[in-house]
């Protein structure tokens, strides 16, 4: 809601519009090289990134782009045109943090972040709408965005907390709206239902362990999880069987090394 109340307030006028989360910080080279690649045509600019207390960038940490694949677009600085598709990329390796993003507001003067939603499922529907849209992408492979403390929502949603239920209900809650809502592939149809399932799992597991430790859950939670995806619950009979294969199977493993 406050992106949205953000982007109500843009003038007409603007060309370009940048993200920056409150507690996240640019290194002073970012807007320059946004906007350098922005005049030369291209929808949307992104860089690399240092995550929460990390010392290693985003993109070398998960290994998720091999920057060498992607042309050098500037005769100095280290800024690349993306090649491939970048909806896919989203889908199935998501390279993009929100603090880096600059895009062309004349193109995407209309696009907003979901009502109803919440966590980061706004911000991934955003990112997919911004490349399904785009031409040409181009990013810096340096990072130029420091992110900051603020509210962490992975850091408040620990194991057997409601916020963890909160968090796989909405992760089921965007993807089933990016399968009803963009024309994807079969292999992206695939990629986000194992994501889907993951997610009830999680959910599943959440659910029973809640129940066994605390003795309650949230039953707003509960029923919402219920009107969404049903499926959830249909795993809860089979939950014990799975769990004690899965600590057998870690035993193996640990037995074997």
């Amino acid at each position: 809601p406050a992106n949205n109340t953000a982007l109500q307030h843009v003038s007409d006028d603007t060309d370009f519009v940048a993200c920056l989360d409150s507690d996240d910080e640019w290194e002073d080279c970012h807007l320059e090289h946004a906007v350098w690649a922005l005049e030369r045509g291209y929808d949307l600019f992104f860089s690399d990134f240092y995550q929460l207390n990390q010392s290693i960038t985003a993109f070398n940490r998960a290994k998720r782009i091999d920057v060498t694949k992607h042309k050098r677009i500037h005769p100095s600085e280290p800024i690349h045109e993306y090649q491939g598709d970048m909806v896919d990329q989203i889908i199935t390796g998501n390279i993009i943090g929100t603090s880096t993003v600059v895009y062309n507001y004349k193109k995407f003067r209309d696009l907003r972040y979901l009502q109803n939603f919440k966590h980061t499922g706004p911000e991934y529907i955003f990112w997919i709408s911004l490349a399904a849209g785009s031409e040409k992408i181009a990013f810096a492979s340096i990072p130029e965005c420091r992110y900051g403390g603020g509210v962490n929502i992975f850091s408040e949603s620990s194991w057997g907390t409601d916020k963890f239920l909160s968090v796989r209900h909405e992760e089921i809650k965007w993807r089933l709206h990016l399968l009803h809502s963009f024309p994807l592939s079969e292999n992206q149809k695939s990629n986000v239902i194992v994501k889907i399932q993951q997610s009830r799992l999680g959910f599943a597991k959440g659910l029973l362990h809640n129940l066994l430790h605390n003795g309650k859950v949230n039953r707003t939670l509960l029923l919402m999880q219920a009107k969404l995806d049903p499926k959830t619950f249909l795993l809860l009979p089979t939950l014990p069987a799975r769990l004690a294969f899965e600590k057998l199977s870690s035993s193996l493993s640990r037995t074997s090394s």
